[in-house]
């Protein structure tokens, strides 16, 4: 029997392992789902075009920048001429400070040397917010222009690509005035080039400080020291702005600001200004309030500026070329109208209208 025994426990059936046999390769373990490859060929698509349209915004504001620095080289030639002739005691020159109420308001005169010294301070605002955009743009600036890609917008490519934006629009609003009959005013600016130095300098920067410092800056100050006191900044920060979020308050003095600012451009222009100005307005506080005072008048100085240089050389070799370059920006600026005007209507349509009408909350 224990033979038996024995020989039953050697010659047993084999014992059945509880592992699993391996299952073999197979590359798609689940079912096909083509629909997701098709939603994640779409983002990729959408990627490649973002970047493309990134670097060709980038490449825009490359070249308005340098077409700027010459602009800012003229500037620097021409102030010796405009200081002599703010000084020429012959002529008694003086300047209006003013304020928009909406209208233009004047407070007092400044002539002689405050004259001088004012000018002065307009021309060092310009070339530090030259230098400054440049320098806090020089770390994404270089992804948005090599790679296409950028974490934020860097301050310089929103005011650049904003700058072709209301560029395209603005000839194309122009255009179908004249289609329509319409006759707008424009104002001739034939006065000699230290005359229009002066008076450019003087808008592209006294105009941003009344209205983004006045009508931005200072009611948001109001604002926050007597509801919002959680959210108090430094008084500087009003000042120069910059770094404040785009939220329902802060969208609604941007308006303000902007309509005040279209409206101060009725005299001296007409009805047909109003429109132009007031998208300028809004690029100018949206640029005001995210990245600061600088970038806004980096913004305006590309507009009043845009035309002395051809002026100033008064020759075929630079006004050709800057035929083709403008005609490039109006092309590139097509494209960014229309993906801002998209921003804004999705802003809007989120944002601001869910403040005054809640929108209801997906199931």
């Amino acid at each position: 029997m224990q033979e038996d025994d024995a020989q039953d426990v050697g010659t047993g059936p084999p014992a059945v392992s509880d592992a699993s046999p391996q299952t073999p390769f197979w590359p798609f373990q689940e079912p096909f789902d083509i629909d997701r490859l098709r939603r994640e060929q779409k983002i990729r698509q959408r990627k490649e075009w973002r970047s493309i349209v990134t670097k060709l915004g980038a490449l825009c504001t490359i070249t308005l920048a340098i077409y700027l620095a010459v602009a800012l080289a003229v500037l620097i030639f021409v102030s010796p001429e405009v200081v002599v002739e703010l000084l020429d005691s012959d002529a008694n020159r003086s300047d209006s400070i003013f304020i928009i109420t909406p209208e233009v308001t004047p407070l007092f005169r400044i002539s002689g040397l405050t004259l001088v010294l004012f000018f002065g301070a307009m021309v060092a605002a310009i070339l530090a917010s030259y230098g400054l955009i440049a320098w806090r743009s020089r770390k994404d600036f270089p992804l948005e222009l090599l790679e296409g890609k950028s974490d934020r917008a860097s301050a310089i490519f929103a005011a650049g690509t904003l700058f072709i934006a209301i560029l395209f629009f603005t000839q194309v609003f122009y255009l179908l005035a004249n289609f329509g009959g319409a006759d707008p005013n424009v104002p001739p600016f034939d006065e000699e080039m230290w005359q229009k130095v002066y008076m450019f300098t003087k808008a592209s920067v006294w105009e941003e400080v009344i209205s983004r410092v006045l009508l931005i800056g200072v009611p948001l100050l109001i604002i926050d020291f007597l509801f919002r006191k959680e959210r108090m900044r430094a008084p500087a920060n009003y000042l120069f702005g910059g770094k404040f979020k785009l939220e329902a308050v802060e969208s609604l003095v941007i308006l303000f600001s902007s309509i005040m600012f279209a409206l101060a451009h009725l005299e001296g222009w007409d009805i047909w200004k109003t429109v132009p100005s007031g998208l300028a307005g809004l690029c100018s506080g949206f640029l005001f309030v995210r990245y600061g005072l600088y970038a806004a008048i980096f913004f305006h100085f590309a507009f009043d500026f845009l035309s002395i240089p051809v002026d100033f050389f008064d020759s075929i070799v630079l006004s050709l070329p800057l035929s083709f370059l403008i005609l490039a920006w109006l092309a590139c600026g097509a494209v960014f109208f229309v993906i801002y005007a998209k921003r804004l209507f999705v802003f809007v349509r989120r944002g601001m209208l869910s403040v005054i009408r809640p929108m209801p909350e997906r199931q």
